[in-house]
């Protein structure tokens, strides 16, 4: 084929081959580390088995400059000479994969995306990121020809197919959905035959270590629908189909979303996720959750409500069928919160919901007889789901419960928790909670721990305020040195910067940075307090205190300015991303530049972080000195 040396060693069983030339490709690993420098043209190989994309190298002196900057990095890192750059083949990424490995692909305008990942349920991301993805591989193969093989970790692949006819974009689209349907039935066959093989040996069912019985997630892969304006792929594995054929809706009336995540936000609490389960009715075109009347079902049972912000309100209705009943209730954040009434054919109960918990008089009629016309009553009573007597029920005390509004808590990282009212915070117009803000970096934290090891240190909201209290700028505020700011002090030769993120005053969030015996403010919202707390974290450097000129060290940086009350949260978040991407720069040569526009487009990257809804953590901020676009 052209002459070509294909990375297969054996191609007896990929009896069905197709090479398409001229598509430009782009690869990113874990959360969203682009391992591509800039797409180039490459070869499409189509396989029944697998996946290939190749290009050969170009010559040194065809580099663009941000494709040597990285060559050189890399070349030191090994000791190795400029001559011997075509050795790491930083350009095209050669790569394959099998079907076995996608996720989920679609169509989307001239773009072939493929999520690729493990079949098996999803360990946590920061374990993961301990094992071998194959991103070295990627940057240190010494061939075009010898492809890596993606069989490890988590991808997002985007072939673009452009420079091709339409024809050729659907026969490559058909192609990999037939191929990779075969293969699953394939690989669902040769599955039960070894699990029949294993039971026979073992004589048992039970056996938890039996290769039969290992566990895999069947998902969801679509053929794009003949009348299908827009398929969304979501990083998470969710495929969105919807009819919109042209504008940018608010609200998507008309949609499918196929859900192939683990442990989906928007699934109410109640309603059991299984394999294969659709969510059909309205969703935001924002954050691509549920809104407006919609509809969960899966072959087990059906959930119909109303949902808002992803999370089902108000009036729904569950219909079992395995246990055949049927169940209305009051919702809020998708748990039970009021009136709940079930109902089969033998019995019916009635009873009230707190907090997703059985609250007040709890009423269970048992229909007797073969004409079911006789019913038996059973009354019990309930405080915080806890059964109590009679004489202990408060009927005053119940009624003013159930008036209260629901709290549940949605998302937990380490020793953080965000509840419900604290989540409302990442919505535009709403002013973070420090737990929002604390939360996100934290993330931001340990992404860059195991992605990058820069000695850069973090004191969040929190520690800020045991330091400084919650008051700085007031006459009675003290600094208090604690053991972990002691700790700081003896790393302080090793640190590249020292970060802080504060809520003064309990009213406005700011940035300052301590770097190279230097005190950097980076406040949206200058006022004629910054120098207050300027001289106040100055306090714990007594370096910087004793300094002739400790004034002349510490600097107001000219950062973007908000141009509402709202939004100093995410420009905090906005100029600490920063110190971390350009570890290497002094703060004061940081390009701070950003509009009210991508403060906006920030916020919603964060929520769609927060909700599994991004595979990557960190917004895509570009070199570029007129913006850092994400």
């Amino acid at each position: 084929m052209n002459g070509i040396a294909y990375p297969f060693d054996l191609l007896q069983i990929e009896d069905k081959l197709h090479l398409f030339q001229n598509i430009k490709a782009k690869i990113y690993g874990q959360n969203d580390a682009q391992i591509s420098i800039e797409p180039i043209h490459g070869s499409l190989f189509i396989t029944n088995i697998r996946i290939c994309w190749f290009n050969f190298p170009k010559k040194i002196e065809e580099l663009s400059p941000q494709e040597r900057q990285l060559v050189e990095t890399i070349q030191d890192k090994h000791g190795q000479k400029k001559e011997l750059w075509q050795q790491l083949n930083l350009n095209g990424k050669s790569f394959m994969f099998l079907y076995s490995r996608l996720l989920s692909h679609g169509l989307q305008g001239n773009k072939l995306r493929c999520f690729i990942g493990e079949l098996e349920a999803e360990d946590d991301i920061y374990v993961q990121q301990n094992k071998n993805t194959g991103l070295e591989d990627f940057l240190e193969q010494e061939n075009p020809v010898n492809i890596v093989d993606l069989e490890g970790g988590k991808y997002q692949i985007e072939f673009d197919l452009q420079l091709l006819d339409k024809e050729t974009q659907d026969e490559i689209f058909d192609l990999v959905t037939e191929y990779s349907i075969n293969q699953k039935e394939s690989n669902d066959s040769e599955e039960k035959n070894q699990k029949e093989m294993n039971d026979e040996k073992i004589n048992t069912k039970n056996d938890k270590f039996s290769q039969g019985n290992k566990a895999i997630k069947n998902i969801y892969k679509i053929i794009k629908p003949p009348n299908c304006k827009r398929l969304l792929l979501r990083p998470n594995g969710n495929i969105i189909i919807n009819y919109v054929e042209q504008g940018d809706y608010l609200i998507f009336r008309k949609t499918q979303l196929y859900v192939n995540s683990q442990n989906f936000i928007s699934i109410p609490i109640d309603f059991e996720q299984t394999n294969q389960t659709v969510y059909e009715g309205g969703i935001d075109g924002i954050h691509f959750l549920p809104y407006g009347k919609g509809l969960f079902r899966n072959r087990y049972c059906q959930f119909d409500g109303q949902f808002k912000d992803g999370f089902a309100f108000e009036f729904c209705t569950i219909e079992s069928n395995q246990q055949k009943c049927k169940i209305q209730c009051q919702y809020q954040w998708g748990q039970r919160h009021g009136v709940y009434e079930e109902e089969s054919d033998n019995y019916s109960i009635q009873c009230f919901y707190q907090n997703n918990l059985k609250e007040g008089k709890f009423i269970q009629k048992q229909k007797m007889g073969d004409k079911q016309n006789s019913i038996q009553e059973k009354f019990q009573y309930y405080k915080n789901g806890t059964i109590i007597t009679k004489k202990e029920f408060n009927k005053n005390d119940y009624q003013k419960n159930i008036s209260q509004k629901t709290t549940r808590y949605l998302l937990t990282h380490q020793e953080f928790t965000i509840s419900n009212n604290i989540f409302k915070g990442f919505n535009y117009g709403e002013w973070l909670n420090q737990l929002c803000v604390d939360y996100y970096l934290q993330l931001v934290i340990d992404y860059y721990k195991l992605a990058k090891g820069q000695s850069i240190k973090l004191l969040n909201t929190i520690e800020c305020q045991e330091i400084f209290s919650s008051l700085i700028t007031t006459k009675e505020s003290k600094v208090v040195i604690f053991p972990q700011l002691m700790e700081i002090y003896l790393q302080l030769s090793e640190i590249d910067k020292l970060i802080f993120i504060m809520n003064v005053d309990r009213s406005h969030f700011l940035v300052l940075v301590y770097q190279n015996e230097y005190l950097y403010m980076l406040n949206s919202l200058n006022n004629k307090l910054d120098q207050v707390i300027l001289d106040q974290v100055a306090k714990i450097f007594p370096k910087l205190k004793r300094a002739e000129k400790g004034k002349e060290k510490m600097k107001i940086v000219n950062v973007a300015q908000q141009t509402n009350t709202f939004d100093c949260g995410i420009h905090s978040i906005y100029n600490t991303i920063l110190q971390y991407k350009y570890f290497n720069k002094n703060v004061d040569e940081i390009e701070y530049q950003a509009t009210k526009k991508m403060m906006e487009k920030l916020r919603i990257h964060i929520k769609n972080v927060l909700i599994n809804d991004y595979a990557h953590i960190l917004p895509q901020i570009s070199d570029s000195k007129q913006n850092h676009r994400f």
